[in-house]
């Protein structure tokens, strides 16, 4: 006896079901990059290449400003780096801007702008990174340990060529391994921050019309 056949409930329920948010994601990133502003939300990860990198080089061909908007917890070195090289050789400004967070490898990205600005409780974070010694023999852990380094000499005058902290500071706290924390004002003293967003007051009161 052939089976019966099943309704269309179960076609409809394998099939892959409409999400608006990514929809209005892609609308709102597009409405963003005509204003010459570009967002990012999420890990950084190879997708900076269409997400930031792209954008800067096609937006800084004019020398007007560009923004970039940032949430992130870090991610890949190599990719941030990537970000950062982009906005040190744009042709126009960029100002950064960290929303909720800017962490390690965006970090890095936040410094590079030409002016760099966040809200009241945005958070920034500075540390040396993963090591990746797991399952690797001595020679190779010798050799990565000795890249690290030349990282940390690296990355320490990067951050004081943008900061108020001097080198040797900055290398100092890399080589503790320890993650670094800085709430608006403390990363403002520090030179990490031009301006912080002030919350607008609701409080205000309005002139009364007759």
């Amino acid at each position: 006896m052939k089976p019966q056949d099943q309704s269309h409930d179960d076609d409809e329920e394998q099939q892959p079901q409409f999400n608006p948010y990514t929809e209005f994601e892609v609308e709102t990133y597009k409405a963003l990059l005509k204003d010459r502003t570009i967002l990012y939300n999420g890990v950084i990860d190879k997708s900076v290449i269409e997400r930031i990198v792209l954008p800067l080089n096609r937006l800084g061909r004019s020398s007007k400003e560009i923004k970039l908007l940032i949430n992130s917890p870090g991610g890949s070195v190599e990719d941030g780096q990537m970000v950062v090289d982009a906005i040190l050789t744009c042709k126009a400004k960029v100002t950064t801007i960290a929303l909720g967070q800017a962490m390690s490898a965006a970090f890095d990205i936040f410094l590079a702008g030409d002016k760099r600005i966040v809200y009241p409780n945005t958070i920034l974070m500075m540390h040396s990174g993963s090591s990746r010694f797991e399952t690797q023999t001595l020679p190779q852990i010798n050799q990565e340990a000795d890249l690290h380094k030349r990282y940390f000499d690296r990355w320490s005058g990067w951050y004081a060529s943008r900061t108020s902290i001097p080198k040797k500071d900055w290398h100092m706290m890399l080589n503790t391994g320890l993650n670094y924390y800085y709430f608006p004002e403390e990363a403002m003293n520090a030179g990490l921050v031009h301006e912080i967003i002030k919350p607008v007051s609701k409080n205000a009161k309005r002139k009364r019309s007759r």
